[in-house]
């Protein structure tokens, strides 16, 4: 069965639509994580457990491990997803 012009743009514009939410659950997972960042204390020797001079604690570890979640992960993913939904169909026929 020959995919028609019409069928291929309906299922590029649900792609989309699917894209925009995964992005949206995506942001939310972000929110999510920063809350849980902002409501952990900064030890008073987290630069020395940053420098490796002392053992980091539970609330340094968790930090840490979100910042490079968010820096490495999460911001990335949101914005390629982003790009995707918002990317204009460039496989088209041209038109006569």
């Amino acid at each position: 069965m020959k995919t028609t012009d019409r069928d291929r743009e309906a299922l590029e514009a649900a792609t989309r639509e699917q894209l925009r939410e995964i992005a949206q659950d995506e942001e939310s997972l972000g929110h999510r994580l920063r809350a849980i960042h902002g409501s952990l204390p900064v030890s008073p020797r987290e630069d020395l457990m940053l420098l490796g001079e002392e053992d980091a604690d539970f609330s340094c570890r968790v930090r840490g491990g979100i910042e490079c979640a968010l820096a490495d992960h999460v911001e990335p993913l949101l914005r390629d997803l982003r790009a995707l939904a918002a990317e204009e169909a460039r496989d088209a026929a041209p038109q006569p």
